[in-house]
């Protein structure tokens, strides 16, 4: 054993070195002291007494020394391991309290954290190495998303994250001392990944804020944790710790430990976690960012282009910062900003009916939101780690007091070899108060400034907009952006937890990749345009053409193609019959399919598999069709009442005395086998529009039944006078029951639910036969479509969204039911919450409305301001259900309008047979026919936005005088069971919400009662089990009484006895 061996080494006190080689440990050596290399330090010399030289000092000294010695005992191995994750637990079960409690999160949060952190420590074993959790806890190339230094996993411009193999780390129990203990920030991932298993739009970003704020437990977690547990972890434990109390965030570190997460519960458990729920936290990021709600549908057309998902990428090669859920959504949001609204003076193309973008003042803007970019910017603090003399003289005050109790958190107040730091320890730090939030009060008024003073749609100023011709800038510095464009980096990167560097850096990362997207789509357009001119140069000549036979002798001069053309007026009339007259009336719907879907994509911008998709169902539709089927089975279909009408006014054996219900499903879902022999039926015209909004759900659009109903009334899409569109060879052919399809198509009115009816027997239909389940309702949009065409508050859609879970009742085809009502129809079922939810948080008559809590802020509507800026959108609601023409009287018509009156008679000469083969006067002397009737102009989004944003200013308030000084009844909510029941602002309401929904008034009104029929139900039952309940609750604590009581009688007997 060498000498240096036994030698006992000291510390030097803090700050002290040898001045020879700089080593921090001495000894004791004939009274003199050494450092470890044998230089002598002056200036020390070690004194020996005797027993007899000892006083009360020395047993002082003593005496301290045993408690100093208690204080060393740290523990180790498998008990410090177990203390240290005991610490952390109370870590994480102090951020799972404060985010239920304070933040209002769903008391499931806590069982879901529960769960993955039993996942997490699933495994591991016995002892796990200090150096391992020490190296884990400094490693900094596990820290950060965008590392400064390149590692062997990154490319030239530190674009991606490490391999996906390296951060996907094994927790299984054969890793031995290799386990990888969790660490602080997993506390944080954790709480984050249970939000995202519960679909709650909660960000990294507020994590962030929360932890940098003090409000949720992380910095200075170390007061948390009893005093007696702290002394006895190990330095290498309350290393962990002391990092927490240096984190930054900046650099994406908590994005980091959140992707390590979710790629080892795959890894480990083949674990798949949902993807974000886009949709709110985009209209989060909006609404906090201040920018106009039509930036959302550019946002969220970006990552279907590229491919991209808002999910853990747990099966990619590499991972680049992008593929981080949250941060390719900060980066979209900032992306589309640029292009919507860019910081440059830059003429912008004019915009179609479609598409309305309105103009955003950056200026404005700049000013309204300056206040929210100055507490952005001072998140940004300066890295202490690293701050130099230079940094510490030109701080403020303010920043001064922040480094000195920074740097007063992380001095060793306990030197058990320093004299001073005995007996003059430094002063505690205080606890670091924290940060208030924004109130959603101030942030609701900011966005309505903003909206108001920002953002227009002023066309002369458009014209008037000089700039140079490009649309796009990209920056790939933060010196390159201009002033305006830096303050709005610098909010969106507060709001993403991440620095504004970083954010940038993502951005560029996202440029590229749309730059290479763009060169590949260049090179496929140009080897598929000779290909495409051959497609549609066949196609063309397929459509519409029959097919005539002549002889040898029928072609040569100009006599003999006279002679021809006389044939061919013959053959016109020979009708088709049998199955070549059921081919080519297929053919014929099959035309006018096609017309409807290519307006769809071409004029309504819906994407381009709607065309794939709608081909799909349509050859599903006809798969399994006979040989032949019979003209009177479609005429019969065609024709009949009970299956185009949701609300029946006659009653079927399928109906209550209300006709609440719908026909059932098994005779409302037929047989397209081909056994079905003759009685196969035949799609009808109604189904080209049933088929073309099913393909839109299952692509997730957010187009309503409604819409279609406004776009066939209006002519917009082809369906009234499609016979028009139909060439005239295949017309003549066509035999007169065929022909009757299109021409009771043109008298469809749509009022009574007629396409809802299609809809469902087809979703049905494709059940039965194909055991195919359409994906439910893209609720969360069309709630919002609703809203912002009603006019209404935002705050309603979070409380529609509550009602069909209480109610059991989903946006999803009922094909599992028994019997089907009305209100079981999704988009029936939807506009039935949005209608009941209104009548609840704004009533039409004057109630005394409850006193709301912090957490639900609903504002008060006017209603007679609202219907004064509806004005003009409830005439045209009203003026939808026009006069039933099929069974219009004399008094009808000699009470009509000039203009209805020439809409009266241009229906009915629509509907007049011009061809009469066995009347001479119609042959010689045809009825004119009628002029087609023009499209109806839809309103434009321009009108929308500023009657809706009218209505916000005008009609809704959150003002607590006006709340507090409504008189009326104390009823909250009233039942109408009659359209004249309701106030004229309650009529206007239902007048517009059921031109919207694709119904009429009476059937909307009627849909509503039904749903409150259901709800009072369940009250009842609700009501019912409670009283069960407390009555099982008495019987239980009187039958424990009884009990009791018994014995205490048993053992005061037996006493007796």
């Amino acid at each position: 054993m060498d000498a240096e061996d036994t030698r006992e080494f000291h510390k030097f006190p803090k700050g002290e070195r040898c001045v020879e080689c700089g080593s921090k440990k001495w000894y004791w050596d004939g009274g003199r002291r050494y450092c470890r290399r044998g230089h002598q330090v002056e200036g020390v010399v070690q004194f020996e007494f005797g027993d007899d030289e000892y006083g009360d000092t020395g047993k002082v000294a003593r005496k301290a020394k045993e408690v100093r010695q208690r204080e060393k005992q740290k523990l180790a191995g498998k008990a410090a391991r177990d203390l240290y994750l005991e610490c952390v637990q109370l870590v994480l079960r102090l951020q799972v309290d404060w985010l239920v409690n304070a933040k209002g999160h769903k008391a499931e949060l806590e069982t879901v954290v529960r769960d993955l952190w039993d996942l997490r420590l699933r495994g591991s074993p016995a002892a796990a190495t200090e150096e391992q959790m020490l190296h884990d806890s400094t490693s900094e190339a596990e820290l950060s998303v965008f590392s400064s230094q390149p590692t062997s996993e990154q490319d030239e411009s530190g674009s991606t994250l490490p391999h996906r193999k390296k951060r996907a780390k094994s927790w299984a129990s054969d890793v031995g001392d290799g386990w990888p203990a969790p660490r602080l920030p997993d506390t944080l991932a954790l709480c984050y990944l249970g939000c995202l298993l519960l679909r709650a739009p909660t960000r990294i970003g507020d994590f962030v804020r929360w932890a940098k704020g003090g409000n949720i437990t992380y910095k200075q977690a170390s007061r948390q944790i009893p005093q007696e547990m702290w002394n006895r972890l190990p330095a290498t434990h309350q290393k962990q710790f002391q990092v927490a109390d240096l984190a930054r965030f900046d650099d994406g570190e908590l994005h980091s430990s959140v992707m390590n997460l979710a790629l080892s519960f795959h890894a480990n458990y083949e674990m798949v976690f949902p993807p974000l729920n886009d949709v709110l936290m985009t209209l989060q990021y909006v609404r906090e960012l201040g920018l106009p709600v039509e930036i959302v549908s550019v946002a969220r057309r970006i990552p279907p282009i590229m491919t991209l998902g808002y999910s853990f990428p747990v099966e990619a090669p590499r991972i680049r910062a992008i593929h981080h859920p949250e941060i390719l959504l900060s980066c979209v949001i900032v992306l589309a900003t640029q292009w919507c609204f860019p910081f440059e003076q830059v003429s912008l193309p004019s915009q179609d009916d479609n598409v309305q973008i309105p103009k955003l003042d950056w200026d404005k803007w700049h000013a309204v939101m300056s206040q929210a970019v100055k507490e952005a910017r001072a998140t940004s603090s300066t890295d202490y780690r690293t701050a130099t003399a230079a940094d510490i003289t030109s701080m403020p005050p303010d920043e001064l007091d922040k480094y000195f109790t920074h740097v007063a958190l992380h001095i060793e107040s306990k030197d058990e070899n320093a004299f001073l730091a005995e007996f003059f320890p430094v002063e505690e730090a205080r606890p670091k108060a924290a940060e208030p939030e924004e109130a959603d009060d101030a942030l609701n008024k900011r966005l309505q400034k903003v909206q108001i003073e920002a953002a227009s749609f002023d066309e002369e100023k458009e014209s008037q907009s000089t700039g140079t011709n490009l649309r796009y800038f990209s920056y790939r510095t933060l010196g390159d952006l201009p002033p305006h464009g830096r303050a709005f980096y610098d909010r969106a990167a507060q709001l993403a937890g991440l620095s504004t560097e970083s954010l940038l850096k993502a951005v560029n990362m996202l440029e590229l990749q749309i730059r290479a997207w763009r060169r590949r789509q260049k090179k496929q357009a140009t080897n598929r345009s000779s290909m495409a001119a051959t497609d549609a140069a066949d196609a063309a000549t397929l459509i519409g053409v029959v097919q005539f036979e002549f002889g040898d002798d029928e072609f040569g001069d100009t006599g003999k193609v006279a002679r021809k053309a006389k044939e061919v007026r013959q053959r016109e009339k020979q009708k088709l019959a049998g199955k070549a007259a059921r081919d080519l009336y297929l053919e014929c719907v099959q035309l006018v399919l096609r017309l409807q879907v290519d307006w769809l994509v071409n004029a309504k911008g819906h994407k381009a598999e709607l065309e794939t998709v709608v081909r799909d169902l349509w050859d599903l539709r006809l798969r399994g069709s006979p040989a032949a089927a019979t003209e009177e089975q479609m005429l019969h279909d065609s024709t009949s009442e009970a299956e185009l009408s949701v609300f029946s006014s006659q009653p079927t054996s399928e109906q209550d005395e209300s006709g609440s219900t719908l026909p059932h499903p098994k005779k409302r879902a037929k047989s397209w086998a081909s056994d079905a022999g003759d009685g196969w039926p035949a799609p009808r015209l109604p189904d080209t529009l049933a088929l073309c909004y099913l393909g839109c759900l299952l692509l997730r659009a957010p187009t309503r039944i409604g819409d279609f109903v406004r776009w066939a009334k209006g002519g917009n899409i082809t369906y009234k006078q499609a016979s028009r569109q139909i060439p005239q060879e295949m017309w003549n052919r066509l035999p007169a029951t065929h022909q009757k399809q299109f021409q009771v198509a043109d008298l469809a009115r749509f009022d009574d639910g007629e396409l809802h009816s299609s809809v469902m027997n087809l979703a049905l239909s494709f059940h039965a036969n194909y055991e195919m389940v359409f994906p439910p309702l893209n609720d969360v949009l069309m709630t919002l479509q609703y809203v912002r065409e009603l006019g209404l508050p935002v705050e309603i859609v979070s409380v529609a969204r509550r009602i069909p879970p209480i109610m059991t009742l989903g946006y999803s085809f009922p094909v599992e039911a028994p019997r089907i009502r009305a209100i079981h129809h999704p988009e029936i079922l939807l506009s039935c919450v949005i209608v009941l939810a209104t009548q609840w948080c704004f009533p039409f008559e004057q109630v005394s409305l409850p006193s709301q809590d912090d957490n639900v802020r609903i504002p008060q509507l006017d209603w007679e301001k609202w219907h004064g800026v509806m004005l003009q959108a409830v005439k045209e609601a009203q003026a939808t259900p026009s006069t039933d023409y099929r069974t219009a009287t004399v008094a009808d018509i000699t009470s009509m309008s000039p203009d209805e009156l020439d809409k009266y008679f241009t229906h009915m000469a629509l509907h007049i047979e011009s061809k009469d083969e066995n009347a001479f006067l119609t042959e010689f002397f045809p009825v004119e026919e009628a002029r087609p009737k023009a499209a109806e102009p839809e309103e434009a989004d321009d009108a929308l936005n500023k009657r809706l944003h009218k209505v916000q200013i005008e009609a809704a308030s959150f003002e607590e005088e006006k709340e507090s000084q409504s008189a009326g009844t104390n009823l909250r909510y009233f039942s109408y069971r009659t359209l004249g029941d309701l106030p004229p602002h309650g009529r206007a309401f239902y007048d517009r919400a059921a031109q919207l929904a694709g119904l009429s008034t009476e059937s909307l009104l009627k849909a509503v009662n039904m749903l409150e029929l259901q709800i009072r139900a369940w009250r009842r039952r609700q009501k019912k089990q409670a009283t069960n309940m407390s009555s099982m609750a008495t019987t239980d604590a009187t039958d424990a009484a009884s009990t009791d009581d018994a014995q205490d009688d048993t053992i005061n007997g037996g006493r007796r006895q």
